[in-house]
């Protein structure tokens, strides 16, 4: 498997600005397609440095396509996963 994109990272909410960003993400309606979401893909690209990244919003799709671009069999893949969430 390969690794995370920052493996030592810490992702928790760590304070208000955090929250506050989540609670006008979450009134404006847009959930998952709006403006914040096209920052976050500039951003990931550029600090990836890799111009064609772009997120995928369906589980379905993401896990064949990211054992495919990392040369790992899919079912490999899908258990990990599953080890991870549980049955």
């Amino acid at each position: 498997m390969t690794q995370p994109v920052r493996p030592d990272a810490d992702y928790r909410v760590s304070g208000a600005p955090e929250i506050e960003e989540a609670v006008a993400s979450l009134r404006s309606g847009w959930i998952g397609t709006d403006l914040k979401v096209a920052r976050f893909e500039k951003n990931f690209r550029a600090y990836r440095s890799a111009p064609h990244a772009m997120r995928i919003g369906r589980e379905t799709v993401s896990l064949p396509l990211s054992a495919k671009l990392t040369d790992e069999d899919v079912d490999d893949v899908i258990a990990e996963v599953r080890a991870v969430l549980g049955p």
